[in-house]
Protein backbone atom coordinates (compact mmCIF):
# COMPACT_ATOMS: atom_id res chain seq x y z
CA UNK A 1 0.00 0.00 0.00
CA UNK A 2 1.31 3.44 -0.90
CA UNK A 3 1.77 5.84 1.97
CA UNK A 4 2.39 9.55 2.38
CA UNK A 5 2.85 11.69 -0.67
CA UNK A 6 3.08 8.56 -2.81
CA UNK A 7 -0.56 7.68 -2.07
CA UNK A 8 -1.68 11.21 -2.92
CA UNK A 9 0.38 11.27 -6.12
CA UNK A 10 -0.97 7.86 -7.14
CA UNK A 11 -4.54 9.08 -6.58
CA UNK A 12 -3.89 12.07 -8.85
CA UNK A 13 -2.30 9.94 -11.59
CA UNK A 14 -5.05 7.30 -11.35
CA UNK A 15 -7.83 9.89 -11.68
CA UNK A 16 -6.25 11.33 -14.82
CA UNK A 17 -5.46 7.91 -16.30
CA UNK A 18 -9.07 6.82 -15.88
CA UNK A 19 -10.53 9.54 -18.10
CA UNK A 20 -11.41 8.30 -21.61
CA UNK A 21 -11.44 11.78 -23.17
CA UNK A 22 -7.96 12.57 -21.88
CA UNK A 23 -6.76 9.13 -23.04
CA UNK A 24 -7.92 10.04 -26.55
CA UNK A 25 -5.87 13.25 -26.48
CA UNK A 26 -2.85 11.70 -24.73
CA UNK A 27 -2.97 8.01 -25.71
CA UNK A 28 0.51 7.17 -24.44
CA UNK A 29 -0.61 7.53 -20.82
CA UNK A 30 -0.22 9.49 -17.60
CA UNK A 31 3.08 9.33 -15.72
CA UNK A 32 4.67 10.67 -12.57
CA UNK A 33 8.01 12.37 -13.20
CA UNK A 34 8.81 11.18 -16.73
CA UNK A 35 7.26 9.18 -19.53
CA UNK A 36 8.98 6.20 -21.15
CA UNK A 37 11.22 6.94 -24.16
CA UNK A 38 8.68 5.79 -26.79
CA UNK A 39 5.86 8.08 -25.56
CA UNK A 40 4.86 10.90 -27.93
CA UNK A 41 1.48 12.09 -26.52
CA UNK A 42 1.23 11.88 -22.75
CA UNK A 43 0.52 13.64 -19.47
CA UNK A 44 3.20 14.12 -16.86
CA UNK A 45 2.58 14.86 -13.18
CA UNK A 46 5.44 16.58 -11.38
CA UNK A 47 5.59 17.16 -7.64
CA UNK A 48 6.44 20.83 -7.14
CA UNK A 49 6.44 21.30 -3.37
CA UNK A 50 4.36 20.87 -0.27
CA UNK A 51 4.21 20.60 3.48
CA UNK A 52 2.85 18.27 6.11
CA UNK A 53 0.93 20.32 8.65
CA UNK A 54 0.95 19.07 12.20
CA UNK A 55 -1.61 19.59 14.94
CA UNK A 56 -2.16 17.99 18.34
CA UNK A 57 1.12 16.10 18.24
CA UNK A 58 0.60 14.47 14.84
CA UNK A 59 0.27 15.14 11.15
CA UNK A 60 -3.11 16.74 10.41
CA UNK A 61 -2.96 17.20 6.65
CA UNK A 62 -0.78 17.33 3.55
CA UNK A 63 -0.73 20.48 1.39
CA UNK A 64 0.86 19.63 -1.98
CA UNK A 65 1.42 21.41 -5.29
CA UNK A 66 1.76 19.57 -8.57
CA UNK A 67 2.57 20.70 -12.09
CA UNK A 68 0.44 18.69 -14.50
CA UNK A 69 1.28 19.00 -18.20
CA UNK A 70 0.19 17.54 -21.48
CA UNK A 71 3.25 16.86 -23.64
CA UNK A 72 2.85 16.28 -27.37
CA UNK A 73 5.40 15.51 -30.07
CA UNK A 74 4.58 17.49 -33.22
CA UNK A 75 3.39 15.11 -35.90
CA UNK A 76 0.81 15.71 -38.62
CA UNK A 77 -2.25 17.10 -36.88
CA UNK A 78 -0.76 16.96 -33.35
CA UNK A 79 0.48 20.40 -32.30
CA UNK A 80 0.18 23.03 -29.59
CA UNK A 81 -3.62 23.09 -29.99
CA UNK A 82 -3.72 19.38 -29.10
CA UNK A 83 -1.61 20.00 -25.99
CA UNK A 84 -3.86 22.91 -25.01
CA UNK A 85 -6.99 20.77 -25.50
CA UNK A 86 -5.47 18.11 -23.23
CA UNK A 87 -4.58 20.78 -20.64
CA UNK A 88 -8.16 22.01 -20.71
CA UNK A 89 -9.36 18.44 -20.13
CA UNK A 90 -6.89 18.03 -17.25
CA UNK A 91 -8.33 21.16 -15.64
CA UNK A 92 -11.88 19.84 -16.08
CA UNK A 93 -10.88 16.59 -14.35
CA UNK A 94 -8.81 18.02 -11.50
CA UNK A 95 -10.35 21.37 -10.58
CA UNK A 96 -12.65 20.63 -7.62
CA UNK A 97 -12.00 16.89 -7.91
CA UNK A 98 -12.34 14.53 -4.98
CA UNK A 99 -9.27 12.33 -4.71
CA UNK A 100 -9.24 8.96 -2.95
CA UNK A 101 -5.97 7.92 -1.30
CA UNK A 102 -5.45 5.29 1.42
CA UNK A 103 -4.99 6.97 4.80
CA UNK A 104 -6.37 10.33 3.63
CA UNK A 105 -9.58 12.24 3.10
CA UNK A 106 -9.72 14.83 0.36
CA UNK A 107 -10.08 18.42 1.49
CA UNK A 108 -9.57 20.08 -1.90
CA UNK A 109 -7.99 19.75 -5.32
CA UNK A 110 -7.95 23.04 -7.18
CA UNK A 111 -6.43 24.67 -10.23
CA UNK A 112 -4.02 27.39 -9.07
CA UNK A 113 -2.50 28.76 -12.28
CA UNK A 114 -1.81 28.00 -15.90
CA UNK A 115 1.65 27.12 -17.11
CA UNK A 116 2.57 29.09 -20.19
CA UNK A 117 2.16 26.84 -23.25
CA UNK A 118 5.57 26.25 -24.73
CA UNK A 119 7.29 24.52 -27.61
CA UNK A 120 10.56 22.67 -26.96
CA UNK A 121 13.21 21.45 -29.37
CA UNK A 122 14.14 17.78 -28.89
CA UNK A 123 17.63 17.41 -27.39
CA UNK A 124 18.56 14.54 -29.70
CA UNK A 125 17.03 15.88 -32.95
CA UNK A 126 16.58 19.63 -33.48
CA UNK A 127 13.98 19.00 -36.22
CA UNK A 128 11.58 17.51 -33.64
CA UNK A 129 9.28 19.80 -31.66
CA UNK A 130 7.45 19.07 -28.42
CA UNK A 131 4.50 21.10 -27.17
CA UNK A 132 3.56 21.39 -23.50
CA UNK A 133 0.54 22.93 -21.82
CA UNK A 134 -0.84 22.52 -18.32
CA UNK A 135 -1.23 24.01 -14.89
CA UNK A 136 -0.36 24.02 -11.22
CA UNK A 137 -2.76 22.18 -8.91
CA UNK A 138 -3.01 22.38 -5.14
CA UNK A 139 -4.06 19.22 -3.34
CA UNK A 140 -4.97 19.22 0.35
CA UNK A 141 -5.63 15.89 2.05
CA UNK A 142 -6.38 15.36 5.72
CA UNK A 143 -4.68 12.44 7.42
CA UNK A 144 -7.05 9.78 8.69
Amino acid sequence: MATGTTAITNALVDLLAGDATLAGLAPDGVYFGAAPPHAARFVVVLYAHGVAVGEFGGRAYEDKYYAVKAVMRKTGDVDLATAQAAATRIETILDRAVLFAPGYSCMSCIFEEALEPEPDVDDSDDSVRWYQSGGIYRVQMSCD
